[in-house]
């Protein structure tokens, strides 16, 4: 403003104009200009003018329907009972080579009736009635619908691999269940089991040999479910090892060798598939679910018996009690193995809350343990009937699981549902609307001989 211009102070009342102190003036002006970025309930000055921009899509931040592959991918067929039967043939029966005149000696094929029972999988959704009459960016139901149906996706995931009708009654049995049940009762050879003993996954010490069961067994092992960290670890070690070699700049990598999104065998390549739910987990520091049991007594021990693989030195857990509603405030104990190959003997018992506990889950952490020395990271789920339990290194802290099977749904493994996420309306007791969301299924390993369950996956460099 040159010196000779006019002041202006008519139209904009409530400011004093002083070419003594233009200053102050224009600021004052502009703070009654600004639109602002406050949140305020009232907003005053410029923002009160102002219209909020807010964008029309829900930015989501949790698991979406494509982070559940096991389910997503699986064979699913109708059911028509609470109760799924299937009848499996074993054997043949035998033939022989005879003579003109001779007869072989008579047998029947081998049969069993085997069964899977329905077991239901739930989440409540429930939005106030005022909700449903104001403007949204999403609607409310839609929102509702959406999140519940994951989170029993979510859910049903992750009972596919670690479901476990004995530590809690309302799951299905998961494939790792049934196969070591299997296994127990010599249904099954324990050479179906691989354990990686914390190694990283490589085609020789785990999709080879998986491949080479699964063939013998008359199957043709074309898929393979890994945690994410596996996944890497596989790629890492196809790095290292050179058979996989990567381009430089702007332009798509070159690949050469194997591709590591497969994995070879005799028939052809297998995919490499991740599951997110198989990542392994850190113990938690507060209860899950409002009838969650109550904080577990722990101890441990050194054990008397020999043949585990635990080192010598001391081991720190932290355990929780579950049921189906959730999970307890974690206890800790810590014990030491004086001699290796002894076990660690912890005394689990439930705390005596209004919600009984059905299972114990155990974390551990020790400077003996090669992938996390600084997490409690997830060991294994036992039943409370299990407890005086006897850790022995079967499953190994930070560890994941996978899997690699025949992935045929008539002859191998496939789920029956009884409802596929139906909606019940469910009484109004207040000034909103609830409904139950409802999946009702059950897993059915056919054949469990043309599934390899890869265990304690690691990062430790290749065996040797």
């Amino acid at each position: 403003m040159n010196s000779g211009d006019e002041i202006y102070t008519g139209a904009l009342t409530g400011l004093t104009f002083d070419p003594a102190d233009q200053g102050s003036a224009m600021a004052e002006m502009a703070k009654a200009l600004l639109a602002g970025s406050d949140q305020t309930t009232s907003m005053t000055g410029g923002s009160a003018l102002r219209i909020e921009d807010l964008e029309r899509t829900l930015k989501i931040q949790t698991a979406l329907a494509k982070h559940c592959t096991f389910w997503r991918d699986i064979s699913k067929i109708p059911a028509t009972s609470t109760v799924v039967q299937y009848t499996r043939q074993t054997e043949l029966g035998t033939a022989n080579s005879i003579g003109e005149t001779g007869i072989p000696d008579e047998d029947d094929p081998t049969l069993a009736r085997k069964y899977s029972t329905i077991k239901y999988i739930a989440s409540t959704g429930k939005v106030m009635i005022p909700m449903t009459r104001v403007d949204s960016i999403e609607n409310p139901w839609a929102v509702q619908t959406a999140a519940r149906t994951i989170a029993c996706m979510i859910h049903a995931d992750k009972m596919l691999f670690y479901g476990d009708s004995a530590a809690i009654p309302t799951e299905f049995d998961g494939v790792f269940a049934q196969m070591n049940a299997a296994v127990t009762a010599n249904e099954l050879n324990a050479e179906n089991i691989i354990d990686l003993t914390g190694h990283r996954l490589t085609q020789e010490h785990a999709f080879s040999l998986g491949t080479e069961i699964i063939v013998n067994n008359y199957g043709f092992a074309n898929r393979a479910y890994v945690a994410p960290s596996a996944k890497m670890s596989y790629e890492q070690e196809l790095i290292s090892e050179k058979r996989l070699i990567l381009g430089m700049g702007n332009s798509n990598p070159l690949t050469v060798g194997v591709d590591p999104s497969k994995y070879l065998t005799a028939n052809g390549a297998g995919e490499v598939l991740t599951d997110v739910f198989l990542k392994t987990s850190i113990a938690p520091t507060a209860s899950h679910g409002t009838r969650a049991p109550a904080t577990p007594t722990v101890s441990a021990a050194e054990g008397t018996a020999v043949g585990s693989k635990l080192a010598a030195g001391v081991y720190y857990y932290s355990i929780t009690a579950v049921n189906q509603w959730g999970e307890s405030v974690p206890a800790t104990c810590n014990g030491t193995v004086t001699t290796t190959d002894k076990s660690m003997v912890l005394t689990m018992a439930d705390g005596g809350g209004t919600y009984a506990a059905t299972a114990f889950k155990i974390y551990r952490k020790s400077t003996l343990d090669l992938v996390d020395t600084a997490h409690y990271t997830y060991v294994w789920q036992v039943p409370v009937a299990s407890s005086p339990w006897a850790d022995v290194n079967d499953y190994r802290a930070g560890c994941t699981h996978g899997l690699l099977l025949d992935f045929d749904p008539d002859q191998v493994i496939r789920v029956r549902q009884l409802i596929n996420f139906f909606a019940l309306p469910l009484a109004r007791l207040d000034m909103s609307d609830r409904k139950l969301f409802v999946l009702a299924c059950t897993l059915l390993c056919y054949n469990l001989k043309r599934i390899i369950w890869v265990k304690n996956i690691g990062n430790i460099t290749r065996i040797a």
